[in-house]
C-alpha cells in the first residue's frame, strides 16, 4: 500500500516515539523508572508475560 507524503508526514508527528532518534535516546539514557511503570501498566497479561520473558532474555544473554 502507497502512502501520501502528507499522510506519512501525519503519522510520524503523532507517533514520534517510532522515529529512530528516539530509539536511540532510549538506549543511551534509558526510560525513567516511572514512565515505564505507567506504560506497562496498559498491558493484558497475556503481553505483560512476553515483555517479561524478554527482559529475562535479555538479562540473561
Amino acid at each position: 500500500m502507497r502512502v501520501s507524503p502528507c499522510a506519512e508526514y501525519a503519522f510520524k508527528s503523532q507517533y514520534p516515539g517510532d522515529r529512530p532518534e528516539n530509539s536511540i535516546a532510549e538506549a543511551a539514557y534509558g526510560i525513567p523508572d516511572w514512565i515505564k511503570d505507567k506504560a506497562l501498566g496498559y498491558l493484558d497479561e497475556p503481553l505483560r508475560g512476553v515483555y517479561d520473558r524478554w527482559e529475562t532474555y535479555i538479562k540473561n544473554n
